[in-house]
This record gives structure tokens, sequence and C-alpha cells, in this order.
């Protein structure tokens, strides 16, 4: 009999070790997952609040750019000197490789349009980066008269200003006539300039090597009015 009882003793401590690791394994499991939820969510906290961070940037970048153009104009008509450069920067490129995204920039002002364009990147998922000049506005949806009869030349390039040593990656040059006009209800209208193959942007060091902020590559546009 005493022989039973030890043996039964012997399971009863056995399975509460069993138990016992069980739980402790359970436990270690629900910390594994809290530090991951509280990971996760750190992480789109910080996503949110870098997002609002550029979406106040970019509209305090337009309202002064516009508050400047008043304020020029106030003195006098704007001199037309015909050439522009537009840098675009493309944030978060990594991210946005094969993710079938699009993204435009903030609107330009040509004078001798009187109106606006603005550049667009739209990746696909095999790995391409397609680069636009769309107009910058649809006339009709503003109330305002559509302007045409413009001729430009623009060009394209992704290119590294702090001179890092990455080379200059031409995307196309096209003509392009603007017809306002001409601009599709609730889509976009200008000239594709090309495409590129993002892989090989990656593997020359852009969107890492530059510094621009938020992982970004610069797309430099060069417009001449004709």
């Amino acid at each position: 009999e005493m022989a039973t009882v030890v043996m039964r003793i012997d399971k009863v401590e056995t399975s509460f070790n069993v138990g016992q690791k069980a739980v402790i394994e359970e436990l270690a499991a629900l910390k594994q997952l809290e530090a991951h939820v509280t990971t996760t969510c750190e992480q789109s906290t910080s996503d949110v609040k870098n997002y609002i961070y550029r979406c106040k940037r970019e509209i305090f970048a337009v309202t002064e750019k516009e508050a400047q153009i008043v304020r020029e104009r106030i003195k006098g008509p704007l001199p037309s000197h015909g050439n522009y450069t537009f840098d675009f920067y493309v944030e978060n490129f990594k991210q946005l490789v094969m993710s079938e995204k699009e993204v435009d920039s903030l609107p330009w002002h040509i004078n001798e349009l009187k109106s606006a364009v603005k550049g667009y990147v739209a990746f696909n998922k095999n790995g391409l980066m397609e680069v636009c000049l769309l107009c910058a506005r649809h006339p009709r949806e503003v109330g305002l008269e559509p302007r045409s009869g413009i001729t430009l030349k623009v060009k394209a390039k992704v290119c590294d200003i702090y001179k890092k040593m990455l080379p200059d990656i031409s995307v196309g040059e096209k003509t392009w006539v603007v017809k306002e006009n001409c601009v599709p209800r609730n889509t976009g209208y200008g000239v594709k300039l090309g495409r590129i193959a993002c892989d090989q942007l990656l593997i020359k060091g852009y969107g890492d090597i530059e510094g621009y902020w938020f992982g970004s590559i610069l797309v430099r546009f060069e417009v001449t009015t004709v």
C-alpha cells in the first residue's frame, strides 16, 4: 500500500511539473505576443505621425508658394524665363517598389502656361517605375478657363544632388503640347517620359546612400517652354 501511495504521489508530482511547464510556456508565448503587439502598435503610431507630418509640410509648402506668387504678381507681371527645374522627392522608395501605388508631387507653377503641372510616378508589380508630367488641376472642376497652346520640352532624370558619387539616370525626354481642355474627367492628363527598373536604382544605392529624408529618391524635371 505504501508503494502504491508513493507511485500516486510521483504521478501527481509529474502531472504538476508538466502542467507547470505548460503554464510557463504559455506565459512566455503571451509575453512574446504582447511584445509583438506593442512593437506593431508603436510602428503604426510612428507611421501615422510621419504621414501627418508630411501632409502638414506639404500644405505649408504649397501655401507659402502660392503666397509668394501672389506677392510677386502684386508687384507686377511675373518674368517669363522659359526654363524651369522641378524636384520631386519620392518618399519611402524601397517600400513602393512592386507596390502598384501612385505618387504625385506638389504642384509647380509655369508662368507662360498661367497654370501648374505636377510630377507623377506609378509603380507596377514587375518592378518598374513610370514617370510622367501631368496637368496639376482640372480647370472645369475648379471653375476656371482651360489653358492651352503652350509647348513644353520635358526631361526627367533620377539624380543625387548631395554628390555621393551616384550616377544620374535619364528617364526620358518628350515634347508636350499642353491642352487643359483635353483633361479627362477625374483622371490625369500629361506626357509619359519613360519607365525605369527599380532594381537598377537600388543596386546603385538610390533610396539609401543619398541621405534624403524618408528614404526618398529625387526625380528631377527640367522643363523648357517653346
